[in-house]
């Protein structure tokens, strides 16, 4: 998916593509998506591919500079080296040696602060620190990262602080569906997963929650354009790693339930679709076959006899 044009718009300089976002290493800004609040109207009515393509359109482009705050010229070269390891260490993964890469280095600088905040909340980009499910002024970085800061972007940052705010509303939502399928009330928790995907269409979380309430809900229910659906949601590939999948095509971090259900119905259908491509359609082509023999042999016998 492209999220933004490859030429930076501060500076007309070519964009690298990072994980989770774009970077100008020219003038230091960097691009990222984050989901609107604005919900389309009649989102559940949409199509699948018109469901995917309003996904889409959901997600706003916000720009940050990452190149805010002063650095003597003797400490230059040591700060740019320790700024890019603790980078390095943050594409990996490897949070924890963020901070310690970062020692010495000042915090009124917002490109230091602003890897100490995500290496706090393990998140490799903004994008990533969006899903975060909590609250982000609780940490101390984040009030050193707001502090050293334009208006503008702490305005982004402040955007950012309230999604996940509600992201942590979201989840005592979805665990109240979860309690609801526990005690087995199934009809009550699929109505209530309807009535939530209705005001979060583009959570992969509440999508799943919709999934495993439709597993013990519905008699014979197909999971396929849910499933769909939920690798559509803008938050899918962070929440729930949805590319890691197993041979039936179903994310493996959803719940073991839901998983147990896809592999029996995606199962039963192969060994229906097995069933008829041995017992009726091959049958049915040789059939066909020797039809067609036997029209070539009377039309060779009408020409030559």
């Amino acid at each position: 998916m492209t999220i933004v044009d490859m030429k930076c718009r501060s500076c007309a300089a070519t964009l690298k593509a990072c994980d989770g976002y774009m970077v100008c290493e020219y003038c230091g800004s960097v691009y990222f998506r984050l989901e609107k609040s604005s919900v389309p109207e009649g989102v559940d009515a949409l199509s699948l591919g018109e469901f995917i393509k309003a996904a889409d359109e959901n997600l706003e482009t916000y720009c940050i500079n990452r190149a805010q705050g002063t650095i003597s010229d003797a400490d230059a070269d040591l700060v740019g080296n320790k700024l890019k390891a603790a980078e390095r260490a943050l594409a990996n993964a490897e949070f924890f040696k963020v901070k310690d890469f970062l020692k010495g280095v000042p915090d009124d600088l917002f490109a230091a602060e602003r890897l100490r905040l995500l290496a706090a909340v393990n998140a490799k980009s903004e994008t990533e620190l969006a899903m975060f499910a909590g609250d982000l002024s609780a940490f101390d970085d984040y009030a050193k990262l707001t502090a050293c800061c334009d208006a503008q972007t702490k305005d982004i940052y402040d955007t950012i602080r309230k999604k996940c705010l509600d992201n942590a509303k979201l989840l005592s939502a979805v665990a109240k569906g979860d309690e609801l399928i526990r005690i087995e009330n199934y009809a009550e928790a699929l109505d209530y997963a309807k009535t939530l995907t209705s005001r979060h269409p583009f959570s992969s979380r509440v999508r799943a929650l919709l999934i495993k309430a439709s597993c013990f809900a519905v008699d014979g229910y197909d999971p396929t354009d849910d499933l769909k659906r939920l690798e559509a949601c803008p938050d899918a590939a962070i929440a729930l790693a949805v590319s890691d999948k197993d041979v039936y095509g179903v994310p493996i971090n959803l719940d073991p339930s839901v998983r147990d259900y896809c592999r029996k119905f995606y199962s039963s259908k192969r060994r229906t679709g097995g069933f008829f491509a041995k017992y009726l359609l091959k049958p049915l082509l040789v059939l066909i076959a020797v039809g067609a023999l036997i029209g070539i042999w009377q039309l060779i016998s009408y020409l030559f006899g």
